[in-house]
């Protein structure tokens, strides 16, 4: 993949320099609507951040001359390794979260920005990133727990859910340029190699039981817990 320029360019559209820091999102094909929209919110609310889709499949051939709003790259393309023995044994969920550190490796080596936020693809933004931004002044790795409070209404999601699926929501995480980020994503990147499954049974939910460590392992890691920010459906 060629490298990031300062102003890229295409299909006659001028992509945002990122001057704020990158903001990227993983999903298939079947997503792009989905990712599109968190980009044009997170665009009309942040005008400074570079937003990028990265497919874990391949585009169609009548999508590649298309404009899709925003920068799209293919993570076949980022030099995985044993990303071909990835494909085969994760099914698409599995797969999609697996590949989120190799993503955050390749932008901050490509790219010069000090903060790189990760979205889900499904997640909307109503305004501006102002908390997170004042988060990572002082942190180095910044999550958001599932719950900040306890739960007494027996009703579900309950606290013992959160205890098998996990502490913290992975469908958001920002990391501010740091060695403590990259000793992390180090670390985190040979665990979801061939530990990122869904295995309740086995303690195993993706990336996210594994982040339940992070706040041990590694130091200047914020816990997020503004209601406004990765708030659930429920």
């Amino acid at each position: 993949v060629d490298d990031f320029q300062p102003l890229q360019r295409r299909n006659g559209r001028t992509y945002p320099t990122g001057e704020k820091g990158i903001a990227f999102t993983i999903c298939a094909c079947n997503y792009l609507a989905q990712a599109r929209t968190l980009g044009d919110s997170l665009q009309e609310h942040n005008p400074g951040y570079r937003f990028i889709i990265f497919l874990v499949d391949r585009l169609p051939e009548d999508l590649r001359d298309a404009d899709l709003g925003h920068e799209v790259r293919e993570v076949h393309d980022l030099g995985i390794n044993n990303y071909r023995d990835m494909l085969v044994n994760y099914d698409i969920t599995e797969l999609s979260t697996a590949v989120k550190p190799f993503c955050f490796s390749y932008l901050f080596h490509r790219h010069d920005a000090d903060r790189i936020v990760y979205f889900d693809p499904d997640i909307l933004l109503f305004g501006d990133l102002s908390v997170l931004e004042k988060t990572l002044q002082g942190h180095d790795i910044v999550l958001t727990p599932h719950i900040t409070s306890p739960i007494f209404d027996g009703q579900s999601p309950s606290e013992q859910g959160r205890l098998n699926a996990v502490l913290y929501n992975l469908g958001f995480i920002a990391l501010k340029r740091s060695q403590e980020s990259f000793d992390f994503l180090r670390w985190w990147s040979f665990r979801l190699t061939d530990q990122c499954r869904i295995d309740f049974c086995n303690g195993v939910f993706v990336d996210q039981l594994w982040v339940n460590f992070v706040p041990l392992f590694f130091r200047n890691v914020g816990i997020l817990r503004h209601l406004g920010y990765n708030m659930g459906y429920w």
